[in-house]
């Protein structure tokens, strides 16, 4: 009997120790054990200016009314409902917002913490076919607009116009489509080179601005896989997606290997068109200027100053 339970004890210290293995792996090394998790997809986590919307015609919130005014108006013969957002305080109108006169125009706003802490910032989305205008605006301590659409000439329906926290410090980015570069040389919408720009909230300048060469690694995600896919095609075509990688390139800070890629990529008898056409119309984007004096990368080979 004695040597019984001396075995049984034996089995049963042996059994916990196997059990407590795993555990002391994860002690001692705790990225094994996080290596397991699922780990956060972005993606899942992007929203558009749709999901921030409310269906509520009035809404109150830190001492300001904002509603919905509804009027008709006569446009080409033809009766049409306006919708403009109004923000009041103290019974006085602070901020009016419209989108075009047209019978298909949708004016909506929401209230949401993009900039991570405890107060609500105000959005507002006018939508039309293929085209719309966005605000965001702070409230408190003071109203004031942060972030304009049409400012930076991006951005189009509301459902375009995506928000996520791509370093995770809790305040979102904005992402919008560049439409300086639309029905770019004759090409039809669907290939047109119109990337996304990448907006980051600045403290000082207390508004969005222009990032993607804060988030390269963001910016340009996959596209050495783009990059090798014009390899062996044709260097005499796809105008549109080879403009769209440079564009891509440039707008991320990357000036040498953008316009290296164009080079080598596309050897069109109207080469030297298409750089000038698009020089011209860098020299008067927003967006890429910001981005252009803002950035580290080299002098840039369109011949815009550095500011």
């Amino acid at each position: 009997m004695k040597y019984f339970l001396v075995a049984f004890l034996l089995i049963q210290l042996l059994s916990c120790s196997k059990k407590a293995e795993p555990l002391a792996q994860a002690v001692t090394n705790p990225t094994s054990a996080l290596s397991v998790l699922p780990r956060p997809n972005k993606e899942v986590e992007e929203k558009s200016a749709d999901d921030f919307v409310t269906k509520e015609e009035r809404q109150n919130y830190d001492g300001y009314d904002i509603f919905k005014q509804r009027k008709s108006v006569i446009e080409n013969e033809t009766k049409i409902e306006v919708t403009t957002v109004l923000l009041k305080k103290n019974s006085k109108i602070v901020a009016t917002y419209s989108g075009k006169v047209h019978p298909y125009t949708t004016t909506d706003f929401g209230l949401f913490p993009f900039l991570g802490n405890d107060l609500k910032q105000l959005i507002v989305s006018t939508t039309e076919p293929r085209g719309g205008e966005q605000w965001i605006a702070e409230l408190s301590p003071t109203y004031r607009k942060i972030f304009n659409t049409k400012e930076w000439r991006v951005g189009r329906e509301g459902a375009d116009l995506k928000f996520v926290d791509i370093n995770n410090d809790g305040v979102y980015e904005i992402i919008a489509l560049d439409v300086w570069f639309l029905i770019f040389d004759n090409l039809s919408m669907s290939e047109s080179p119109m990337v996304s720009v990448i907006f980051k909230y600045n403290p000082t300048a207390k508004k969005f601005v222009p990032a993607n060469h804060l988030f390269s690694s963001y910016a340009l995600k996959g596209i050495q896989e783009e990059v090798e896919k014009f390899s062996t095609v044709n260097k005499d075509q796809y105008l549109g997606s080879k403009v769209y990688l440079l564009l891509k390139f440039l707008y991320a800070g990357k000036e040498k290997e953008g316009w290296e890629f164009f080079e080598s990529s596309y050897q069109a008898k109207d080469k030297t068109k298409v750089k000038n056409t698009i020089k011209n119309i860098l020299k008067n984007s927003r967006t890429y200027q910001y981005i252009r004096a803002h950035s580290d990368s080299e002098a840039s080979p369109v011949g815009i100053r550095r500011h």
